[in-house]
């Protein structure tokens, strides 16, 4: 796989303008749709990454009548029939649901990694942690930890949510921007639905992980109070 650095890149445009499209139209929307096709319609031209999504479909096929069990951390399931759609004309249109931005952000993250194992060959590396949007699930170091029963919107999963969807997930995120952004909880005040959030998710990840993993974020307090992923979960040679 070569130029993998620009790779990166021309993937984080597609990214970009699938969220536009997605802001100002909707994450369903004909023309976000376009831009997931244009997604995958790159992805498929380079070998590797079509070989990784030849393996994400597993047995699923657009010409196979079987019903399958579906794979929970499948991140195909809404995105490739968009694809053959708007780029092979194949199937019938897809129907709008806004579970393909999750789709799509799930995939992304997926592919990211792939290139992070690829720009490294023959070195151990520590598995980027991915979130399943259309399962409200974390995967951290081969643990797989529930965030919400029954896709209950609670803050703590509109805030995980908001930290996978960003371009730089390892970024810290302010609580007085997630009480505005993500809580639409205007005025200034207190930050106390965000700081709870995101002891809530640290204590989702510990139970989890049976105590193995009681550090996945830093959340700190007071004025500049932040959440931010642990550095030390960010991939890396070991």
């Amino acid at each position: 796989m070569e130029n993998i650095a620009q790779l990166r890149e021309n993937l984080s445009i597609f990214s970009k303008d699938f969220n536009r499209a997605s802001a100002i139209y909707r994450p369903d929307s004909p023309e976000a749709y376009v831009c997931i096709a244009d997604y995958i319609e790159f992805l498929e031209k380079i070998p590797e990454i079509s070989a990784f999504l030849k393996a994400e479909k597993l047995d699923w096929d657009v010409s196979d009548d079987k019903k399958h069990l579906p794979n929970i951390w499948s991140s195909l399931d809404l995105l490739y029939p968009i694809y053959l759609f708007y780029k092979r004309g194949v199937g019938v249109k897809p129907k709008y649901t806004h579970y393909v931005h999750d789709e799509f952000f799930t995939l992304h993250a997926k592919v990211l990694r792939l290139l992070m194992m690829k720009e490294l060959p023959g070195k151990k590396v520590m598995h980027m942690p991915i979130f399943s949007f259309k399962n409200d699930l974390v995967e951290i170091n081969g643990y797989t930890i529930r965030i919400s029963l029954r896709h209950e919107q609670t803050k703590a999963l509109q805030l995980i949510k908001h930290i996978f969807s960003n371009e730089d997930p390892y970024q810290k995120f302010s609580f007085y921007s997630i009480q505005e952004e993500v809580f639409g909880e205007l005025g200034g005040g207190s930050r106390r639905s965000a700081h709870t959030a995101a002891e809530s998710l640290q204590d989702k990840i510990a139970k989890g992980t049976n105590g193995t993993i009681t550090d996945f974020f830093i959340v700190g307090s007071g004025k500049n109070g932040f959440i931010q992923i642990n550095p030390k979960y960010n991939p890396q040679i070991t």
